[in-house]
């Protein structure tokens, strides 16, 4: 089984771990990613910014980077209906005020 995360991440990671007290492990979105992680066979991580989480995202998780906020909240439903259909998705978590948009599918 597979799944998706769209998320949504204000602020650079550096901010984020540092407003964490340090520990990357009290991030509720990674936490999120991590149970995922040990749950399914394969993990999509759908963002619409340019941060790169590869190093803190476990090994069957892959980052997609939708660099462009205007396609991101146009096309991203689409493009996240195109990922479900392909990997045979079986669930979907939206995660952050800019994951809403895709609520409305």
């Amino acid at each position: 089984m597979n799944a998706a995360i769209v998320l949504g991440l204000h602020g650079s990671l550096e901010e984020i771990i540092t407003k964490a007290g340090g520990n990357i492990k009290k991030i509720s979105e990674i936490l999120l990613i991590e149970k995922y992680s040990r749950s399914f066979n394969k993990i999509f991580l759908l963002s619409h910014d340019s941060k790169n989480y590869d190093s803190i995202l476990p090994s069957n998780c892959v980052h997609i980077r939708l660099k462009n906020k205007f396609f991101y909240f146009l096309f991203g439903w689409l493009f996240l209906l195109i990922l479900i259909k392909k990997y045979n998705i079986n669930i979907v978590r939206l995660v952050g005020a800019s994951s809403l948009h895709t609520l409305f599918i």
